[in-house]
């Protein structure tokens, strides 16, 4: 697979909006096996950046499941703090790791 098409944790960062910290975060706690490696850099195809997309951005009804609370509580808590989605795909709309802090803050 070319260079090319493989992107660094930072490049993944900067495609998703997130810091490198939050990518690289989540790559070590998560064992993420880079698809190439050139001396101490690792790269990741276009299949591994999805699954870290995914991983990273949540709906509301997962966002209650991770912090042990209903998603009507969630729902709520994000509508009274005006708090936007930091990605819309079609009629969802997802949240990443800065605005679930956000949203457990205005939970409380």
């Amino acid at each position: 697979m070319a260079t090319k098409e493989l992107l660094s944790s930072k490049k993944i960062a900067d495609k998703l909006g997130l810091t490198a910290g939050q990518v690289t975060k989540y790559i070590k706690e998560n064992d993420v096996t880079p698809d190439d490696k050139k001396g101490n850099c690792a790269y990741y195809a276009p299949k591994t950046v999805k699954t870290i997309e995914k991983a990273l951005f949540l709906t509301a009804g997962k966002v209650a499941a991770e912090l042990g609370t209903k998603p009507a509580a969630v729902n709520k808590a994000i509508q009274e703090a005006g708090i936007e989605p930091d990605k819309v795909s079609g009629a969802c709309k997802y949240y990443g790791p800065g605005t679930i802090k956000a949203i457990k803050k205005a939970l409380k």
